[in-house]
């Protein structure tokens, strides 16, 4: 048996753990995960806090699964690497939920069951502290993991401002379209990188927000915050 506090010891300070055991799983959900790891005991989620725009922007890398990549996740997966070794030294498993790309879960759904946070209106994982400026990321491991975060309370306020500001029109009351959504990302991405819209996350009041980011292409790339 485990305890977090020894997990957590070994991220950063922008990074957060918790962890929860699988009867907290639906059967679907369960089933997804036991194609990754067929004996596992403990869904560990691991969140990054998201400080800079630059972080959680996508950037074509071809080794890369699904050929793009961000700082933010390189960062993450660095640290999540660093929690499967400590659990393989302690005697357990432990196997990194492949991203991005489908899994047979989502992640925000994994960390909506920990202490870290809840979903918000946005259908957005929203952290008690950092609001939506959160990377998540997901390890399975056959080892029991006592001492995991206390409950975590509603964090969305309901204020509306994510629905407002929606250009896709695909925050609803009580409900969320992810085709409006992602049909709307795919208008505006760019060549030469994915630009996703965050007006969402950027009228979201909980968290604090980095500077926005503007990019200029003509002949040469130039990147600044305003």
């Amino acid at each position: 048996m485990l305890f977090l506090n020894r997990i957590q010891e070994n991220l950063p300070p922008c990074c957060e753990a918790d962890v929860f055991e699988i009867t907290k799983l639906t059967e679907s959900e369960k089933n997804a995960l036991c194609a990754h790891c067929s004996d596992i005991q403990s869904v560990i989620v691991l969140a990054h806090h998201v400080q800079h725009t630059l972080e959680w922007k996508w950037y074509p890398f071809e080794a890369s699964r699904n050929g793009v990549i961000s700082p933010a996740d390189l960062h993450l997966s660095a640290e999540a690497d660093k929690v499967i070794q400590f659990l393989e030294r302690e005697g357990y498993n432990g196997t990194l939920l492949p991203y991005p790309g489908r899994c047979g879960v989502r992640f925000k759904d994994m960390a909506n069951k920990t202490g870290l946070g809840k979903l918000g209106d946005n259908y957005l994982f929203l952290h008690r502290n950092w609001g939506p400026w959160t990377h998540l990321r997901v390890i399975l491991t056959n080892a029991v993991i006592e001492n995991g975060l206390p409950d975590c309370d509603q964090v969305c306020i309901n204020c509306g401002k994510c629905q407002t500001v929606c250009p896709a029109c695909a925050i609803c009351d009580h409900d969320f379209d992810g085709m409006r959504c992602d049909a709307y990302q795919l208008s505006i991405a760019k060549e030469e990188y994915t630009n996703k819209c965050d007006l969402c996350v950027r009228a979201c009041p909980v968290g604090l927000a980095p500077k926005e980011l503007s990019i200029s292409i003509a002949g040469h790339q130039s990147a600044q915050c305003d």
